[in-house]
C-alpha cells in the first residue's frame, strides 16, 4: 500500500480555501498575542530603566548630602590624619628642598562645602559652620608688636594671612570676614588676621558664636613703653597740620582730640578680663579691673586658646620664644628667622617726638605705674592662672611684667649715673697714669744729671 504525503504547505493553503473565516481568526490572533508580548516586553525594560535612574539619583544625592553635611569632631580628626598621612608619604617622596615639605599638625584641607551653604550674604549674616576657616587671630595691643608677629608668622608656608590690618568682627560683619576668608585665603594653610584692639564684647560674642576654636595671640607691653611708643607713632605719621595735646595732658579717658593716646588704654588687663578667662568673684580681682557690676555680667567665658606675650621678651632672644609659638600654632617646622622688616624698622631711625624719661613727664609717668602695677598683679595672680592662656618661659614673663610696678627711666637714669661714674673713675685712672709717667720722666732725667757730673 503506497502513502501519498501533502506539502505541509498545501496543507494550510487547502484548509486556507476551505475554511476562509477560522484562517483569518487565526492569523488575526497570532498577531495580537505577538503584539501583547511585544508591549509587555517594552513596559518591563522601561520600568528596569527607571528603577536604575531613580537609584543613581538617590545614590548622588547622599553623596552630595555626605559632602555638605558638617563632619563631627572624630570626623574630621579622622580625615586630617588621613590627609597628613597622604601627605608624608608625598614628602618621603619627593626630592624638593626641606623648607617647601612644610606641614601642619592641625590641616583643615577637607571637602568644603559650597560658599551659599556657609553664609546668605553679607548683610544677612553667617548660616552655616565656618568655624574651620579662621585658625588663628592677632588681637593686639597696639604698639606691641603685633605688627612683627603678623610679619613674622606671615613668612611661614604654611601660614595664609592679609598684608593690612582686617577688623571686620569688631566692625559686626562676620559673614564678610567668613567670605574674605573662603574667597581670599589659601584653603591649604592656617588662616588668619591682625586686628590690633579688637577686644570689644561684640568681637568676643563673633568669636564665641562663630570661631571658638580660633587660637588667639595678645601682645602687651610695659604702660610706661607704650605710651612713649605710641605718642611719637601718631606724630611721625601724621599730616603736616597735626597735633596732640601736651603728653601730661592726655591722662585719663580717651577724647576726640587724644586721637587713641590716653592712659587709659595702658589697662591691659581691663581688655584681657573680657576674654572671660577668670572667676572674676572676688572684690580685690575686680578692683584691680576696676570693673562695675554690669560690665562684669557683659562678659562671658569663651573657650579660645590664647598667647600672650610681653614685647620685651623679643630683646632676650627669640629662639625659645619660636618654638613655643611654633607648638601653639601647631606647626611642623620652624618659623623662620625674625627680620627687622618683619618689625617694620628703617634702616635709618627716626628722631623721637617724646622722651618721656624727662623730667617734665615724671607725673605722667607715675600715673602709667600706677595702672601698671595693678595690670601687672592682675595678669599675673588670675590671668596666668587660666589653663587656656599659654606663655612662653613662664618665669622670663613673670619676671618682666612684675618690673611694670618699676619706673624703667629710673633704671635708665640710674644706669647714666652709672655710666657717668664709671667714666670719671676711668678719666681719674688716666690722670694718675699720666703724673705717675710725668715722675717717672723726671727721676730718669736727674739719675742722667748726676751720670754726667
Amino acid at each position: 500500500m503506497v502513502t501519498i504525503r501533502r506539502n505541509p504547505s498545501k496543507r494550510l493553503l487547502s484548509f486556507w480555501r476551505c475554511h476562509p473565516l477560522w484562517s483569518f481568526l487565526l492569523v488575526c490572533g497570532l498577531f495580537s498575542v505577538g503584539f501583547l508580548f511585544l508591549m509587555s516586553f517594552q513596559a518591563n525594560e522601561q520600568i528596569l530603566l527607571d528603577h536604575h535612574t531613580r537609584g543613581n539619583q538617590q545614590q548622588q544625592q547622599q553623596q552630595q548630602q555626605q559632602q555638605h553635611k558638617p563632619l563631627s569632631e572624630d570626623e574630621r580628626k579622622e580625615a586630617v590624619n588621613t590627609l597628613l598621612n597622604h601627605r608624608n608619604i608625598d614628602n618621603a617622596k619627593a626630592k624638593e628642598p626641606e623648607a617647601k615639605q612644610a606641614t601642619t599638625k592641625h590641616q583643615t584641607i577637607i571637602q568644603r562645602p559650597p560658599l551659599e551653604q556657609l553664609i546668605k550674604d553679607e548683610e544677612r549674616g553667617v548660616k552655616g559652620d565656618v568655624s574651620f576657616l579662621l585658625n588663628w587671630a592677632i588681637l593686639g595691643h597696639a604698639k606691641a608688636g603685633t605688627t612683627f608677629i603678623k610679619n613674622w608668622v606671615g613668612r611661614h608656608l604654611d601660614i595664609s594671612t592679609w598684608e593690612d590690618e582686617v577688623c571686620d568682627l569688631y566692625d559686626n560683619k562676620p559673614a564678610g570676614l567668613a567670605k574674605r576668608l573662603y574667597t581670599e585665603l589659601a584653603p591649604d594653610k592656617l588662616r588668619g588676621f591682625k586686628c590690633p584692639g579688637h577686644f570689644s564684647r561684640r568681637s568676643m560674642r563673633h568669636f564665641h558664636k562663630y570661631y571658638p576654636h580660633t587660637k588667639l595671640i595678645v601682645g602687651v607691653r610695659h604702660p610706661i613703653r607704650w605710651f612713649e611708643s605710641f605718642y611719637n607713632f601718631r606724630m611721625r605719621h601724621a599730616a603736616e597740620n597735626y597735633s596732640l595735646p601736651h603728653p601730661n595732658e592726655l591722662s585719663g579717658e580717651c577724647t576726640p582730640e587724644k586721637d587713641g593716646v590716653c592712659t587709659e588704654r595702658a589697662n591691659f588687663q581691663t581688655n584681657l578680663a573680657v576674654f572671660g578667662k577668670t572667676p572674676m568673684k572676688s572684690k580685690h580681682e575686680r578692683n584691680l579691673i576696676r570693673f562695675t557690676k554690669y560690665t562684669y555680667e557683659s562678659t562671658f567665658e569663651i573657650s579660645n586658646p590664647l598667647f600672650l606675650y610681653d614685647v620685651d621678651q623679643f630683646a632676650e632672644g627669640t629662639e625659645q620664644f619660636a618654638l613655643d609659638l611654633q607648638d601653639f600654632l601647631g606647626l611642623e617646622t620652624p618659623l623662620p628667622e625674625p627680620t627687622k622688616k618683619d618689625a617694620g624698622m628703617s634702616s635709618r631711625p627716626k628722631p623721637k617726638a617724646l622722651n618721656i624719661c624727662e623730667d617734665e613727664f615724671a607725673p605722667l609717668r607715675k600715673e602709667l605705674i600706677d595702672i601698671g602695677s595693678r595690670a601687672s598683679e592682675w595678669i599675673l595672680e588670675y590671668f596666668l592662672e587660666s589653663p587656656q592662656v599659654v606663655v612662653s618661659q613662664e618665669e622670663q614673663f613673670r619676671r618682666i611684667v612684675e618690673a611694670w610696678k618699676v619706673d624703667p627711666c629710673d633704671k635708665k637714669k640710674a644706669a647714666a649715673k652709672e655710666e657717668v661714674k664709671h667714666e670719671e673713675e676711668e678719666h681719674e685712672e688716666e690722670e694718675e697714669e699720666e703724673e705717675e709717667e710725668k715722675e717717672e720722666e723726671e727721676e730718669e732725667e736727674e739719675e742722667e744729671d748726676e751720670d754726667e757730673e
